[in-house]
């Protein structure tokens, strides 16, 4: 079969029949061959270049059928051309005349039937003029490579290539008219600027000017002067210089040959044919394009997938076939990755196994429960094309399954009370990962112990993220005497993010006996008279940790003065030689009678007591001291303390307010001190220097030498228990008084100011003002971004606004008192109740220049909070100013004036907005046709409500006016702007003037004739366009 000619141009989708009736899409570069049939839809056009050079437009929903006979007609051979000249333009003809072809063609060549016959319509059906070869009339000479039109050509609307321009003028009476030169032209795609020479020859002149009739679709690139800038338009009268220097930009990645038809005029007016420059455009091969892949693969399952293919597909603009020449991947976690051919395996060590093959197919086997990340893969893919190949790289994601859970697992622990420390051991197992960290959820309160790291310093809170080491060799430090459970509530955290539920480690402490606490006792033994008392109880009363019932078990004391204690049972008597007899019973009670008259020292007796457990029994020892009637107890007094909130109080026991004595001027100390530290009632027991916390109230301790703190807790105020303290003598005479302490009085705390967000949008065009409102105090309701301030002492005072500041430093502070302040963008209100207005200036510039979407401008000013106390706080109030659309105006500059007759006037329509550009222009009333015709940057006549898009850069529409001729007088052109937010702005009118200029008379030819020898009457006349004839004057006799 023979190759008629390619498809160059087309919009839409084309499909072409075959004579075997199989059915496929076209595209640009398609060859079309004989015994081809092309079919176009509504809104579809084919541009088909002969092998000949020729161009036919096939408008929309034709169908065209080239038979052997029909091709045969329009590509004769070159030594048949001067038959074949005469059967085209007799087929023509007959086709322009609904003639049947097979009435005017040869049997031989209207087939063996003598009829046309494509897909069940008859040739003239399939193949009229209007529809084929819209009105081309094709004659070829082919004494030459260039081809020619040798006659006028009948045009229709849609011609595409300027051939619906007028027919070229007749050439002046012995003018011949010129041609115009054909200089092919080529270029690479996209290898940038072709040079093109447009030029022509004459005869018996000079080319004057050079005008492109049509101008190539966008799609294929565009025509430049030699600046590459200026493009060329079919209103261009170009100069021969200039025609001769053009340039073509061809469109990112067009090849195919692109067509320029021009004619030439000479410098007597006369204008050639249209000739056709073809401009050839080599392909250049492109490189692909790979896009990257992702696909999620289930544990211990395999994924599968295409690179090439799956989601956005890897491409190539030049349709070549595309394949994977390579892929890396790190297989060895050293964070380099490793290069594969295309098809090999790479054993990701630990991971899995990854395969990708050269047509893009891969396959990914994890490990056996791996559920971990996966190295990311880099894939290489080629287009093949031998010129040369191009290469893209893309990446492979692959992403495991769901993470199974960790599972916290419980190591119970068991200790015995008053352990120092206890290991613990905090741990889980994860099916598919390993341990990331470990978090205690709750801590046990501090009656029960702490919990530390393995430091035994560092306590573990519930923020503390545990390294599973650190979680194994944790220690619990119960508190003293404490037995029972503790629960260590936890979580644990696999490396995959995944967290346990909770679970509860218990520590189990057995309780163990503690020993009773034993304190020494005096006691005063008159002359001759006996002393009584009971070591258990008084002064300092002896204790038990677990309130067991105390008994006296025995006691020793020196009988016999060698210096060595002698040891006796509870009940017994001693007999002391020489100083009397003691006697300790089991329930403490003693009795001490001296010998007659005595008055000398008494040995220190010891007593032992015991708390009766049988776990087992536990005992303590102290000391009775019986001092004969010469030595006088110390006197104890009662002290006082008043306490401020966040002040510790200091003083000492022994000396403030009536100091406590001695009658025998004996050194005092303090041995002790009680005070009820849980609140159950009962005061517990401290020693010198030890501290007494009471939790919420404070700290206390007294030392030896009467010094002591008490040391509030922080913003505490109201009552503290009263403390008992005992002083001795050191001769074993005791007293005791109280220390009453508060209470606590209350100070004044600075109240809690929180910052405050309020927001208002601008009106719409420029309206004067809006407000916004709100109570920087936290009025109920009011704005839902307004932030309630507080007071944070009991009880709760009025919080009142005091001061403003606003203003760039220094800043600016006024008192509040609802004086309005101006800010940058409007004006602000703050009244001492908190309550603000702010009302916006919708005239300022930077609010009018506001858009949709723009970052708001702010107004912050601080003010400044009182609790009428003396507490003050500041914080801020911030008021954003949110933008919106802003409608346009249309503007219209100087009247634009120009002469009658002239070719054309560029018309600049444009607008003005304040906050977003100008989209488009639409004239809304045209020019008169007898004025003149309104034309598109494109050169198309403008049409009434017509969008014409600005110039992005100089936001204006260019168009151009064509006067009407011999017209002269006042045009108006109204219009609107519309912004790229879609408002339009009113309607106004730009004025155009064409002024008169005036025309010259024309002489009328004119013929006499007479007889010889006879006066002829000669009449001489003209006129005159745009006046009157006033004088004929003859030039030559």
């Amino acid at each position: 079969m023979a190759i008629i000619g390619k498809i160059v141009a087309m919009t839409g989708t084309a499909v072409a029949l075959s004579d075997n009736g199989t059915k496929r899409d076209l595209h640009l570069g398609d060859q079309i061959q004989t015994g081809d049939t092309i079919q176009t839809a509504k809104g579809v056009f084919v541009d088909l270049e002969l092998a000949n050079g020729r161009v036919i437009h096939i408008a929309a929903e034709q169908l065209v059928a080239f038979t052997p006979d029909l091709t045969a007609l329009i590509l004769p051979d070159a030594q048949d051309s001067a038959l074949n000249l005469a059967t085209i333009d007799t087929v023509i003809k007959a086709i322009e005349g609904g003639k049947d072809i097979n009435e005017v063609l040869e049997e031989t060549a209207a087939g063996s039937n003598g009829l046309f016959t494509v897909h069940g319509f008859g040739f003239v059906d399939l193949v009229r003029i209007n529809d084929v070869l819209n009105k081309f009339k094709f004659a070829y000479d082919y004494s030459t490579d260039d081809r020619l039109i040798t006659e006028p050509l009948v045009v229709k609307e849609d011609d595409r290539y300027g051939l619906n321009n007028p027919a070229p003028a007749l050439p002046t009476p012995g003018n011949a008219a010129p041609g115009g030169v054909v200089t092919p032209a080529a270029g690479n795609e996209d290898g940038g600027n072709i040079a093109v020479n447009l030029s022509g020859s004459d005869t018996d002149g000079t080319i004057a000017s050079v005008t492109v009739t049509a101008l190539p679709p966008a799609s294929q690139g565009v025509l430049y002067l030699a600046d590459g800038v200026t493009p060329v338009l079919t209103t261009t009268v170009l100069s021969p210089t200039q025609a001769a220097a053009l340039v073509f930009i061809p469109a990112q990645n067009f090849n195919g040959t692109v067509n320029i038809p021009f004619t030439v005029t000479d410098n007597q007016g006369a204008v050639s044919p249209v000739a056709i420059t073809p401009i050839t455009v080599t392909p250049v091969n492109d490189a692909p394009v790979a896009t990257d892949n992702t696909n999620n693969v289930p544990i211990n399952s395999t994924a599968t997938g295409n690179v090439l293919i799956d989601g956005v597909a890897d491409s190539d603009i030049d349709g070549d076939t595309l394949t994977v020449t390579s892929f890396s991947v790190d297989i060895n976690n050293d964070g380099t990755p490793e290069v594969f051919a295309a098809g090999s395996k790479a054993v990701i060590a630990g991971v899995g196994t990854l395969s990708i093959a050269p047509n893009g197919a891969y396959t990914f086997i994890p490990v056996t429960n791996y559920s971990g990340p996966v190295p990311v893969a880099t894939y290489t893919i080629n287009d093949g094309s031998g010129t040369p190949t191009a290469t893209d790289t893309a990446t492979l994601t692959l992403v495991m399954g769901t993470n199974l859970p960790p599972v916290a697992v419980v190591t119970p622990v068991s200790a015995t009370e008053d352990d120092p420390s206890i290991p613990v051991n905090l741990s889980g197992s994860d099916a598919d990962g390993a341990i990331a960290s470990v978090r205690v959820t709750t801590l046990p309160p501090a009656t029960q112990g702490v919990l530390y790291l393995a430091d035994g310093v560092t306590p573990v809170l519930t923020t503390t993220v545990l390294s599973p080491a650190d979680a194994a060799t944790l220690v619990f430090k119960p508190a003293q005497d404490f037995n029972g459970t503790v629960n260590i509530p936890f979580t644990v955290t696999d490396n995959n993010g995944a967290t346990s539920p909770i679970a509860t480690t218990p520590i189990t402490i057995t309780a163990v006996n503690d020993a009773p606490i034993a304190t020494d006792n005096s006691n005063n033994v008159p002359i001759n008279g006996s002393a009584t008392g009971n070591v258990l109880t008084d002064g300092v009363a002896d204790s038990d940790p677990e309130n067991d019932l105390l008994t006296v078990t025995g006691f020793s004391v020196d009988a016999n003065g060698d210096g060595t204690p002698e040891t006796f049972a509870a009940g017994a008597p001693a007999t002391i030689t020489g100083v009397g007899t003691l006697t300790i019973n089991g329930n403490g009670s003693y009795t001490f009678t001296p010998v007659a008259n005595y008055n000398g020292l008494i040995p220190v007796a010891n007593y032992t007591i015991s708390d009766g457990s049988t776990a087992p029994a536990l005992t303590d020892t102290a000391t009775l001291t019986l001092i004969m009637g010469n030595n006088t107890p110390p006197v104890a007094t009662v002290d006082t303390k008043a306490v401020v909130e966040d002040t510790p109080a200091t003083g000492n026991v022994l000396t403030d307010g009536t100091p406590d004595s001695d009658p025998d001027s004996n050194p005092l100390t303090v041995v002790g001190f009680s005070i009820d530290t849980n609140g159950d009632g009962t005061p517990e027991a401290f020693t010198p220097g030890q501290t007494a916390t009471i939790p919420g109230v404070g700290t206390l301790t007294i030392a030896p030498n009467g010094a002591y703190t008490f040391t509030p807790a922080l913003n505490y105020n109201g009552p503290v228990p009263v403390a008992t303290y005992a002083i001795s003598d050191g001769l074993g005479g005791i007293d005791s008084a109280t220390l009453t302490l508060g209470p606590v009085t209350g100070t004044n705390d600075a109240p809690l100011a929180v910052a405050d967000v309020n927001n208002i949008t601008e009106l719409k065009d420029n309206t004067a003002t809006n407000t916004t409102t709100g109570n920087v105090l936290g009025g109920a309701g009011v704005s839902a971004l307004d932030k309630a301030d507080a007071d944070i002492d009991l009880p709760v005072q009025t919080l009142t606004v005091t001061l403003v500041q606003f203003g760039a430093s220094p800043a600016v502070t006024v008192p509040v008192g609802g004086t309005t302040i101006t800010l940058a963008h409007g004006n602000l209100t703050l009244n001492p109740n908190g309550t603000y207005t702010y009302t916006l200036n919708n005239t300022d510039v930077a609010v009018n220049a506001l858009n949709i979407g723009d970052t708001p401008l702010t107004e912050v000013v601080t003010y400044t909070i009182s609790d009428g106390n003396g507490g003050v706080a500041s914080t801020t109030l911030t008021i954003n100013i949110n933008g919106i659309n802003d409608s346009p105006t249309a503007t219209t500059g100087a009247p634009i004036v120009g002469p009658e007759d002239t070719p054309s006037i560029t018309v600049e329509l444009t607008g003005t907005d304040p906050d977003s550009p100008i989209a488009f222009v639409t004239v809304t009333e045209l020019p008169l046709p007898t004025q003149g015709i309104l034309l598109d940057p494109n050169g198309n006549p403008v049409l009434a409500g017509q969008p014409i898009p600005v110039d992005p850069l100089t936001g204006k529409a260019l168009l151009t006016f064509v006067p009407a001729p011999n017209f002269n007088g006042p045009v108006s052109i109204k219009f609107t702007v519309t912004d790229t937010g879609g408002l339009t702005s009113p309607e106004v009118t730009q004025p155009v003037t064409i002024t008169n200029v005036q025309e010259p008379p024309t002489a009328t030819p004119s013929t006499s004739s007479g007889n010889e020898d006879t006066p002829i009457a000669v009449g001489l006349s003209g006129t005159d366009p745009d006046g009157t004839v006033t004088n004929v004057t003859v030039t030559t006799l």
